[in-house]
């Protein structure tokens, strides 16, 4: 699958609908002043942001121009396009029927303002993941900035990316704990650790078997989505060499076009393909998911500081830190007042049972090198841009 194949089809058409309604003075105006849409994958702690920004404006006393939804899931389940990209399954997504949606939530809530709505935040853990959301928001987001006025609507994305070791563990015992204690007496960490092991075994090995035991063709379905994720390895680790030299760009294009193949091949040949285990481990590898963001927004949104990216563990250890910036950001005004988040926000959402073996946390560690060792230098590239309180993005481990 290569890059154009991410082009929607009837994109400049609703592009032209959207700037006639944004540019007409229509007293049904539904958009508001900033959307910001949170961007992280399950487990990565988008659910403590929700309820961050939601205090936030509660405390900048402007929640009554504000609403912070829960997950609305427009771009990943609501909208036409499925899974795979396919012209057909991507034309009837549309920035204008999003905020319809968003405003038809808002009125079933009861909810009205007199003025233009100030702030929307929307945040659903796929969105970062489904590699035809980023094409969809990142086209919107740059035509936003080539044409409307920042006076009169602003698209801003808010990342949040949690360790991936920890993580997955998080997202194994939310999505499997309570199927394996109805099956019998073994632990689900025992089950789980297993699992893990034996996934990371299964990627090791998988170009061996592949090219001596057995034709690629003659896989099973679960060992061809493997496969193709080793060769995604392969080509980050190829990026980590190349950086700094002419190959850079070249090699980033082919992951990105790695990360949509196996994406969409996990999506066709698993089954319950959103709580499969493949997906659970792929949703850690978080540098393809940046390189589809950023390398299709344009340099000026970034530059303007519509993309923002936080580390989960730097974050909900200094709330109070990032406060004001992030006010600001959201398009509110500075409070001199006490902000205090310590007593009354913890992470939630993030229990995860009992504790990994270090055995386990080791072997997660060198797997997660493999598809995110390209993070770090990638994103502190942007570091003027893309972070609060001039942040640097740090290694996990």
């Amino acid at each position: 699958m290569t890059l154009s194949v991410l082009n929607l089809p009837k994109w400049k058409d609703d592009s032209q609908i959207l700037q006639k309604y944004l540019e007409n003075n229509n007293t049904q105006w539904i958009f508001p002043k900033y959307m910001i849409i949170g961007l992280g994958c399950k487990k990565c702690g988008t659910s403590t942001l929700r309820v961050f920004i939601d205090k936030v404006v509660h405390h900048l006393k402007v929640e009554k121009r504000s609403y912070v939804f829960k997950e609305l899931h427009y771009w990943d389940r609501m909208c036409p396009f499925v899974i795979n990209l396919t012209t057909e399954e991507v034309e009837d997504c549309s920035m204008l029927k999003y905020v319809t949606t968003q405003q038809r939530t808002i009125e079933e809530d009861r909810v009205r303002s007199s003025d233009q709505f100030l702030l929307y935040f929307e945040k659903s853990p796929s969105y970062m993941v489904f590699p035809s959301v980023a094409t969809a928001l990142t086209r919107y987001s740059n035509f936003l900035q080539q044409h409307i006025p920042a006076s009169t609507f602003q698209l801003k994305f808010l990342v949040i990316l949690r360790n991936p070791v920890s993580r997955l563990w998080s997202d194994y015992f939310h999505t499997f704990a309570s199927k394996y204690k109805t099956q019998g007496s073994t632990s689900p960490k025992i089950i789980f650790e297993h699992e893990i092991l034996e996934h990371i075994l299964r990627l090791e090995t998988i170009m061996e078997r592949s090219n001596s035991n057995k034709m690629f063709s003659s896989l099973p379905r679960d060992d061809i989505v493997v496969w193709k994720m080793k060769c995604l390895f392969n080509l980050v680790s190829k990026w980590n060499v190349n950086a700094k030299n002419h190959w850079k760009q070249r090699l980033e294009h082919d992951i990105v076009n790695s990360w949509i193949d196996t994406f969409d091949t996990m999506a066709n040949v698993t089954v319950d393909f959103l709580a499969h285990p493949l997906l659970i481990f792929f949703r850690g590898c978080y540098f393809p998911q940046m390189l589809m963001y950023l390398n299709i927004m344009t340099g000026n949104t970034i530059i303007k500081k519509k993309f923002k990216v936080l580390q989960f563990e730097t974050f909900v250890k200094n709330y109070n830190t990032y406060f004001q910036e992030i006010a600001t950001w959201i398009g509110a005004l500075r409070s001199t007042a006490t902000f205090d988040f310590n007593a009354q926000l913890s992470p939630i959402g993030h229990a995860s049972g009992d504790v990994m073996s270090d055995d386990v946390k080791l072997s997660l560690q060198n797997y997660y090198k493999s598809c995110n060792d390209g993070l770090y230098p990638f994103l502190n590239q942007f570091k003027p841009f893309i972070f609060f309180k001039n942040d640097t993005f740090y290694p996990w481990y």
